[in-house]
């Protein structure tokens, strides 16, 4: 299949006029793309496998939804000391209802259940 690794001009990605194909040499007459690529993705996690497939494949790994894994970060820490305890609690408690504050740990518009779920499912240290 393609793009088959050709040996020469790797860092081209291209695709055939016809039959619309993506390939990655440069041959004339295709049309041609710029592609980002970052050698190192990020693997905040370790696991092998960059963060960007990771929350692509499954999006609740990524509750706030900046492009980080959440088990990268301590989104919970809404007062950022380093910890998800009382003072986060509290916090979202007090924020309940309000529309887009400090509480609001999923960015859905709105503190709710589920922002106190994500407290109390990340209660303790924050392991970035």
């Amino acid at each position: 299949g393609e793009p088959n690794n050709a040996t020469g001009n790797e860092i081209y990605l291209s695709t055939w006029i016809t039959p619309g194909t993506w390939n990655d040499i440069y041959p004339a007459y295709a049309a041609g793309y710029i592609v980002e690529w970052e050698p190192l993705m990020a693997d905040c996690d370790g696991n092998g496998i960059c963060d960007f497939v990771q929350i692509a494949q499954q999006p609740n790994l990524d509750v706030n939804g900046d492009a980080t894994l959440d088990q990268c970060q301590c989104i919970a820490d809404v007062v950022a000391d380093g910890v998800v305890d009382a003072v986060d609690l509290a916090r979202v408690l007090n924020d309940w209802g309000s529309p887009n504050s400090s509480g609001d740990i999923d960015r859905n518009g709105i503190v709710d259940a589920s922002d106190l779920a994500y407290v109390l499912s990340t209660w303790g240290p924050c392991h970035p």
